[in-house]
């Protein structure tokens, strides 16, 4: 079982943060496990999915992503890095590389209210000398993160809106026309 999330960086980095949960990686009989050791502390458990679990306890939140084979979760596990005794359990904290990699998988990540955290994170772990070392795995991960389509930037405005459901009373150009800070829209740069 991997602990990852911001006790493993102040584990790794020094303490950076108060950590707000404990955020765990590990097999379905590793949640299995973690349940029974800690049943007397458990108030709520909640699957928001057949991947990730929330255990409320009286003392902390858990958020617990069950590993399955063929996901990177379970290749995460493979992984290994530094077996310690952590919420009385024997528990494992990957690399700076591998933590760098889980904070890359999710940085575009569509209305996340964890953004700022999550870019802050991978520049303290870049300037502690992280790395994407596992490529394949980064690119997994990044295929079962984003689940929904990135916009298009080459197409036309009117393909760029097209079955968004919105009724548009002003051509959406004006609007970045009227706020350009140059002689012309920022967008237009990027094309």
């Amino acid at each position: 079982m991997l602990l990852i999330g911001s006790h493993a960086l102040n584990y790794r980095l020094g303490k950076i943060r108060e950590p707000v949960d404990i955020d765990y990686i590990g097999t379905f009989e590793e949640l299995v496990e973690y349940q029974k050791k800690h049943k007397e502390s458990i108030e709520s458990i909640v699957y928001e999915s057949d991947k990730k679990v929330i255990i409320k306890r009286k003392d902390c939140i858990v958020e617990f992503e069950v590993a399955y084979e063929g996901e990177s979760g379970f290749d995460a596990l493979s992984f290994g890095g530094e077996k310690i005794l952590f919420d009385g359990m024997g528990i494992i904290v990957p690399d700076i590389n591998v933590l760098f990699e889980i904070k890359s998988s999710h940085r575009y990540l569509k209305d996340s209210p964890h953004f700022l955290k999550t870019m802050n994170d991978r520049i303290l772990l870049k300037e502690a000398g992280a790395q994407i070392i596992h490529r394949d795995f980064l690119s997994k991960r990044e295929k079962e993160t984003y689940t929904y389509k990135h916009p298009k930037l080459n197409v036309n405005k009117y393909n760029f809106f097209k079955d968004d459901n919105i009724k548009y009373i002003y051509d959406h150009d004006t609007i970045h026309i009227s706020m350009a800070h140059k002689e012309k829209p920022a967008y237009m740069y990027f094309k």
